[in-house]
């Protein structure tokens, strides 16, 4: 054998004994599953393109993209932590009443205009449709220990209106209106004197969204739970403290939930913990003030208005179903 043909032999046996053929070549797999996702998407927007043109009264509002609706806009042109600003600017580009879509499809109509805004509370609806806060239903539904139902902002259809029959009649009737407003007189009076003590010198007063979320929460507590927790004390209580740190966290994570990517679906992510902490924490404290308004309603001959109405409500045993 000649000595190129010698060479060439004893490369190929080194080539045949180093690297193996691979049994199924891997290396088109990336190409294919990007091909197949892209099929997917334009198809989807395809489909969703025609739907659109069949209908021709559609609300104008931004463009959704399959899998992700219109929530791609939070994750690049507004920011989540200034939605007013995003809200202000959507209805300056579509107008006062525009739509976005959910991630699942699902419309969300917001309204700015006086007339569309009283056709919609009028319109005959007994059970009308609200996307959930999914954060919200996914924890509680894993916890029916703890909860009855995922609670009236959540639910739907019949669930729904079961709840809104017991609820609202007590809450929303004009006896407890006026019943409160005395307490929310005073309310409002202890605000002043908060912003007043928080006031400098040039007249501004610091951190003043703060100051009104703590009025917020005294009026929410004074008229849910009957009592006054202290949140417009100059310093607050360290339990008032905790609800108060509880509710801003527990808010943000439904915030950044909604609008954010949902990685909180799939993995118990840092955004998931920080939510069932802060849901857990006002359970607990909102609990302890139950038992103490069940307390004192024993030991006083003259029962509070407001707190007989928040203790008719817990005692209603349709909503334990």
């Amino acid at each position: 054998m000649s000595l190129p043909g010698v060479f060439l032999f004893s490369h190929y046996v080194e080539s045949f004994w180093s690297t193996p053929p691979p049994l199924v070549d891997w290396s088109c797999v990336p190409t294919l599953v990007l091909a197949v996702i892209l099929v997917v998407v334009a198809a989807t927007a395809l489909a969703a393109r025609t739907a659109d043109g069949k209908q021709s009264t559609r609300l104008p509002g931004p463009q959704p993209l399959p899998f992700l609706g219109t929530r791609w806009l939070f994750w690049s042109r507004y920011k989540m932590n200034k939605l007013h600003e995003a809200y202000e600017d959507m209805f300056r580009r579509y107008g006062p009443v525009f739509v976005e879509t959910t991630p699942g499809g699902a419309a969300v109509v917001s309204i700015a205009e006086r007339a569309a805004l009283e056709a919609v509370l009028r319109a005959p609806a007994k059970r009308p449709y609200r996307p959930p806060t999914e954060i919200v239903q996914t924890y509680r539904r894993s916890r029916p220990d703890r909860y009855a139902s995922t609670g009236l902002v959540n639910e739907q259809g019949e669930k729904w209106h079961h709840l809104r029959r017991h609820l609202t009649a007590e809450l929303t009737s004009p006896n407890t209106m006026q019943g409160f407003l005395p307490e929310l007189n005073n309310i409002c009076d202890d605000f002043l004197d908060l912003l007043d003590s928080c006031r400098r010198s040039d007249g501004t007063v610091t951190g003043f969204d703060q100051l009104t979320n703590r009025m917020g929460l005294e009026s929410v507590c004074g008229l849910m739970l009957g009592s006054r927790l202290g949140f417009l004390e100059r310093w607050m209580s360290g339990r008032a403290a905790t609800l108060a740190a509880a509710v801003k966290a527990h808010f943000r994570a439904q915030r950044d939930s909604y609008y954010g990517a949902p990685l909180w679906k799939f993995a118990p992510t840092t955004l998931y913990r920080t939510f069932v902490k802060s849901e857990e924490t006002i359970h607990t404290i909102v609990s302890e003030l139950m038992e103490e308004a069940k307390i004192k309603k024993q030991g006083s001959a003259n029962d509070d208005g407001m707190r007989e109405i928040f203790l008719r409500i817990l005692e209603n045993p349709a909503l334990d179903n």
